[in-house]
């Protein structure tokens, strides 16, 4: 940072971007002989300063991210337009990527990140960690290992604010202009000293919890002899064929939480627009939300993500529709996948319960 300096002989403050706005008012200030009204204005004008670069810097952040998704998206569209099954459809079977240190599993545009990463890689272990935290831990990058970028967004800070009694209570606000950070991020493979992966017995979930999911669904699932599995707004019911119409337990599983993650939407719950007419735009973002919702959820729980092409084929009738809302706002897709995350969290929930 430039240092900030306060010119006697000139009567002006310099050394950064906001100058000029306050020479005039800093000579009047001096001329009247207010030392310590300088000293509080030359703090002030620091802080102003900090506040500049901090938002230069912000800038400069949201650049390399929107490039680096710029990226996906294009890749996306190519392989929706080649018909090749896209990273919601890939056959990932592996434990949830995770950070060493704070032992926390990635979630939403970042565990696609790391995945895609892990599977062009080939890397075999699923832990994570930054140039720094590895520095920390005494642990070596191996010399030409390319990092991973992630990124944060904070969508939401703490505030500390009064009740009605008087008492200090935190409450989340939801920020209108999130705050965007990125990391480098290097996976176990790539480095040295660390100690041997424990089995992440975590993974190997039982049945017992997706179970579970279906039980305390807020939408109530109905089982029959059909052949249409759909979630219906109107009667906020889901339809699922009896479980034997199935080719396998996990396309079964599948199904079930597509329909569930649909159920997620309505208004009495998050909320999305689920009105959009089969095959539309509206319908289009609505059915790619919970495409990948069930690939979180489906990861999250130890279910293998189908990656074979006969479930892929059923769903060719929506690429087209995929392509053109990815063509025409490319940032969409991010949207969905904020909202992907949000449904996934809404259903691992009803587990709980």
């Amino acid at each position: 940072m430039q240092k900030f300096v306060y010119e006697k002989k000139t009567k002006k403050i310099v050394g950064g971007t906001l100058d000029n706005c306050m020479h005039s008012m800093a000579s009047i200030v001096y001329s009247l002989k207010c030392e310590r009204f300088v000293s509080v204005l030359r703090d002030l004008v620091l802080f102003l300063k900090i506040i500049y670069i901090g938002v230069v810097e912000m800038g400069k952040a949201r650049e390399r991210v929107f490039e680096e998704r710029k990226g996906l998206v294009e890749k996306v569209i190519e392989d929706l337009k080649n018909n090749n099954v896209p990273f919601w459809r890939k056959g990932w079977n592996t434990p949830l990527p995770k950070n060493i240190t704070s032992n926390k599993f990635y979630q939403g545009l970042n565990l696609i990140k790391l995945n895609l990463s892990t599977e062009k890689n080939g890397f075999k272990d699923n832990r994570w960690v930054t140039f720094k935290q590895a520095t920390q831990k005494n642990y070596k990058v191996k010399k030409g290992s390319s990092g991973t970028r992630i990124e944060f967004w904070g969508w939401e800070i703490t505030k500390k604010i009064k009740d009605k009694n008087g008492n200090t209570i935190e409450v989340k606000e939801e920020l209108e202009n999130p705050i965007v950070k990125y990391y480098y991020v290097y996976n176990a493979d790539q480095i040295e000293n660390l100690p041997e992966n424990e089995k992440d017995m975590s993974f190997f979930r039982k049945n017992d919890l997706i179970e579970s999911i279906i039980k305390n669904s807020e939408s109530p699932v109905t089982f029959c002899a059909s052949n249409r599995a759909y979630y219906s707004p109107t009667a906020d019911s889901i339809n699922i064929p009896n479980r034997e119409f199935f080719k396998s337990e996990n396309e079964f599983y599948h199904t079930v939480l597509h329909e569930i993650a649909h159920s997620t939407g309505h208004e009495s719950r998050l909320n999305r627009n689920l009105k959009g007419e089969k095959f539309d735009k509206e319908y289009a973002i609505e059915e790619l939300t919970a495409e990948l919702t069930s690939m979180f959820l489906q990861q999250q729980l130890g279910i293998e993500i189908i990656g074979d092409e006969a479930l892929f084929d059923n769903h060719k009738a929506y690429l087209k529709g995929y392509v053109e809302i990815l063509e025409e706002t490319p940032n969409i897709l991010f949207k969905i996948i904020r909202a992907a995350e949000k449904a996934t969290d809404y259903v691992m929930n009803l587990a709980k319960n």
